[in-house]
C-alpha cells in the first residue's frame, strides 16, 4: 500500500467518524427539541 491509499484510507475513516459522531449528536438534539407536547 502506498502512502497516498494509506492517506485516503486514514481521511475515508476519518469522515466515517465524524459523520458518526455528528449522526449521534444530531440524535440527541432531536430528542430533545422535536418533542410536540
Amino acid at each position: 500500500m502506498s502512502a497516498q491509499q494509506l492517506r485516503a484510507a486514514e481521511v475515508a475513516q476519518a469522515q466515517a467518524q465524524l459523520k458518526r459522531e455528528l449522526t449521534r449528536v444530531y440524535a440527541q438534539a432531536c430528542k430533545g427539541c422535536v418533542r410536540k407536547d
